[in-house]
């Protein structure tokens, strides 16, 4: 799982390896690495369908449709780029 800080760049990585990418797995890494209220841009991926209810403003992408979505920006490329790197060295 990696957590990324963006602002006009890369302030901040947090990454670590977990079994599953179910809810119960992830969401408490969220809460405790996000600030409640930061904005998640993120997949469709069910397991965070409950980020809204642990108090993020989360948009998503649909991977199925687009890589980037032209109107708000929301896409998972930079992600998506620091997984496969980290892939590669584990």
């Amino acid at each position: 799982m990696c957590l990324i800080e963006f602002r006009d760049k890369i302030s901040r990585v947090y990454s670590i390896l977990i079994e599953n990418i179910k809810a119960e797995t992830i969401i408490p890494i969220i809460c405790i690495q996000v600030a409640s209220g930061s904005k998640i841009w993120k997949d469709e991926h069910k397991g965070y369908s409950s980020l809204s209810k642990n108090g993020f403003i989360d948009e998503s992408i649909c991977h199925k449709y687009e890589f980037v979505n032209s109107q708000t920006g929301v896409n998972t490329q930079t992600v998506e780029f620091l997984n496969n790197a980290m892939k590669l060295l584990i």
